[in-house]
């Protein structure tokens, strides 16, 4: 037992797909001592020259002082990064180190909104009292089955292969909704009759409306966030002037960020959570199917063919610089919302099935999305195949490469 000092478990932390996936961009696949250190820190544990009960008690010993060893270097892994990303956590969550390394993002934000409720003297509701005061039942009819309410759109593929395709992305589209359009559990269909008869407050598809004479508390602690984020962390990120320790660190804080501001309205429209309002959630993703369409309809009224879209992202055919510059403009004055390049393919390849495509960079660079080709349970020969042929499209630059390069394919696959 420890008398003084604090728990640190680095196996949760590390363990914690928020940490994983975001924070440390995947560095590392599965949670274990021996893929993490070769994830992190280059280096793997002690092979071992016998099982570990026949070990001698020197062997044993080496190699217990040696996994020890490693954890302690996870602690000091550039500049000590992880120390204090835990600290940074700590500070935005209102958690101890030990809560924080223990428990998961929807933890973290939980004890974010209880603090913010504090430190404002506002009483903390409950969920009942949520749903008293608002209408717990839905207005839009989810598109999936499970779901309370309608999600996000999806724009049909257009089947076929494109070439010189442009990804658009909204960025941190639900978190920045919730901000431009003030909302939160307290201003989702207030009790205000001058916001009730207003006009230019109302939600897309739905017959909410939204509190124009009080901030809400949800809406303005994840705009704080957001914007610092865009606004001072990422910039700094990317500062060449500054040194690269300072860098990363400024990168990882943006990363830590991120985590926080997508989370929060997943874990705000989730039913299970304390402040979960169903109006605000449905409201937020009626404003995102919104944003979708109408950029659908402008990128159109320019001349642009959109290939496909989901959620947050539109596939443009071969729009030109002039024209993506008009477009994340338009996005920002009109939607409120930034609209960022995310990705030029030397082409696409879209089935008609929705989230099944393959891209491929100017670099020769493959991108993969929801092929059973990738998937762990395709058999080995079958990946091998797929592998194949991926390796043979890397290498097409133009529409008579692809049609050459079908016959390679029609060869591995037979």
């Amino acid at each position: 037992m420890l008398k003084r000092g604090v728990h640190v478990d680095m196996y949760k932390f590390f363990g914690n797909p928020s940490i994983k996936i975001y924070a440390l961009s995947g560095k590392y696949q599965r949670e274990n001592l021996n893929t993490i250190a070769e994830g992190l820190l280059g280096v793997g544990k002690l092979d071992l020259s016998d099982n570990i009960s026949a070990l001698n008690y020197f062997e044993l010993a080496h190699y217990c002082w040696l996994d020890a060893n490693l954890v302690l270097q996870f602690t000091e892994y550039e500049d000590k990064l992880l120390m204090r990303l835990m600290a940074l956590l700590m500070r935005i969550s209102r958690m101890s180190m030990e809560e924080v390394t223990r428990f998961y993002i929807s933890s973290w934000i939980q004890s974010l909104f209880r603090q913010e409720h504090r430190s404002k003297g506002l009483l903390i509701p409950r969920r009942v009292d949520i749903d008293t005061m608002k209408q717990p039942d839905a207005q839009t009819e989810a598109m999936i089955g499970g779901k309370a309410f309608k999600g996000a759109i999806v724009i049909e593929p257009v089947a076929g292969v494109h070439f010189n395709a442009t990804v658009l992305d909204f960025a941190s589209l639900y978190p920045t909704i919730m901000k431009e359009h003030n909302i939160s559990y307290e201003t989702i269909d207030c009790s205000h009759d001058e916001c009730r008869t207003a006009n230019d407050n109302k939600v897309p598809e739905t017959d909410h409306w939204i509190c124009k004479k009080r901030k809400g508390m949800i809406s303005q602690t994840i705009g704080f966030f957001r914007d610092t984020r865009v606004n001072w962390f990422k910039p700094k990120a990317k500062d060449p002037s500054l040194p690269e320790e300072t860098r990363n660190w400024y990168s990882v804080v943006e990363k830590a960020l991120k985590v926080f501001i997508n989370a929060s309205y997943g874990v705000t429209g989730a039913q299970h959570f304390e402040l979960f309002c169903m109006p605000a959630a449905e409201s937020v993703t009626a404003f995102g199917r919104n944003a979708i369409v109408e950029t659908k309809k402008k990128s159109e009224e320019m001349g642009i063919r959109v290939l496909y879209g989901d959620t947050d992202s539109v596939f443009l055919d071969n729009p030109s610089l002039e024209q993506q510059d008009e477009l994340v403009k338009w996005s920002s004055e009109v939607l409120g919302i930034d609209l960022e390049v995310e990705k030029t393919y030397k082409y696409v390849a879209l089935s008609d099935r929705k989230k099944n495509y393959i891209g491929i960079y100017k670099d020769g660079n493959v991108e993969v999305k929801g092929l059973s080709g990738k998937k762990r349970n395709t058999p080995d020969y079958a990946q091998k195949a797929f592998r194949d042929m991926l390796e043979v499209l890397s290498r097409v630059d133009d529409p008579e490469g692809f049609e050459a390069a079908k016959e390679e394919i029609r060869e591995i696959v037979n």
